[in-house]
């Protein structure tokens, strides 16, 4: 149990060879390490975060026993599950997708939370040992013959992040990439077989539907988890109105008003009240409409 075994270990699926697929952690490494986005932790002065390293080699290897946990299934056996046919050399990119895509749901997941039950399973299989009983556990595999948990979508999405540009960075963000989930989901509703997924739970006005819809499964959910964890967000704030340009705005503020003050006294207290508004907003980091709550009279 100290490694990562495809559910399919031992066993054949429709007339391909036996599968052995099985790693050491460390040895289950992203076969397109720099080609996939990945957030680069830096501090305000540019600096690399020292959690770094730790984080790529976190993202970039597997967590022992994380098959107990997470649906696994190697990269093989994926392609010829969806492909129907052996994987060739110019499906290597392809190869790489699914094999990010595992790390991807692998990530979904706290390192600590897989050890955990890997562990416990561990201890109730050395105790089963000692009174001859067999473990509760049901059988890893084999895997249905079908795509059940959206790893199609999954390569869909890790393939266009290398593709797509982002308008703040480089990279496109994750907030864009999981709008391919959304596609597919309603894509699903609307095919024969999503039609049929009449029932739903409801109450009032909220409604929850049952459904197989493969993008809608736990380890889809832990793969979104995983590649937002991988990519981050990158934001472009509003940048507030520098100091320089308060000033020389209330400046102009104050010479209207003494213009003002001698042919028209409510303009120019008009002035004097919005120049003490952005002073006072500028001052107390007011945001949205908090300004316009002042009492200047």
């Amino acid at each position: 149990m100290a490694g990562i075994f495809c559910v399919n270990f031992g066993l054949s699926q429709n007339g391909y060879p036996v599968c052995h697929s099985a790693w050491h952690p460390e040895c289950y490494e992203c076969l397109g390490q720099g080609k996939f986005p990945m957030l680069d932790l830096r501090d305000e002065k540019g600096n690399v975060w020292h959690t770094q390293e730790k984080r790529v080699k976190r993202l970039n290897t597997g967590v022992k026993c994380a098959h107990l946990v997470v649906p696994f299934q190697c990269e093989t056996c994926w392609f010829r599950l969806l492909e129907n046919r052996e994987p060739q050399p110019e499906d290597k990119f392809y190869m790489a997708c699914l094999r990010r895509a595992n790390l991807d749901a692998i990530a979904g997941r706290a390192k600590s939370t897989i050890e955990v039950h890997a562990s416990r399973a561990a201890r109730i299989i050395r105790n089963c040992r000692e009174i001859n009983k067999t473990p509760s556990f049901p059988p890893r595999g084999p895997f249905p013959d079908h795509d059940c948990v959206g790893m199609g979508v999954a390569v869909e999405m890790v393939q266009e992040s290398t593709l797509a540009k982002g308008k703040i960075s480089d990279a496109v963000q994750f907030s864009t990439l999981r709008q391919i989930r959304s596609t597919y989901t309603v894509s699903w509703s609307s095919s024969f077989e999503g039609m049929l997924e009449g029932g739903s739970f409801a109450k009032g006005t909220g409604k929850v539907r049952l459904t197989k819809c493969p993008s809608e499964s736990v380890w889809f959910t832990d793969f979104l988890h995983g590649c937002e964890f991988r990519m981050g967000y990158d934001s472009m704030a509003n940048k507030p109105i520098t100091i320089q340009a308060t000033i020389a705005i209330l400046d102009c503020l104050r010479r209207r008003a003494e213009e003002e003050e001698s042919t028209s006294l409510a303009v120019s207290n008009h002035c004097y009240k919005v120049g003490a508004m952005l002073a006072i907003a500028t001052a107390c980091s007011l945001r949205g409409n908090e300004a316009f709550f002042l009492s200047l009279a």
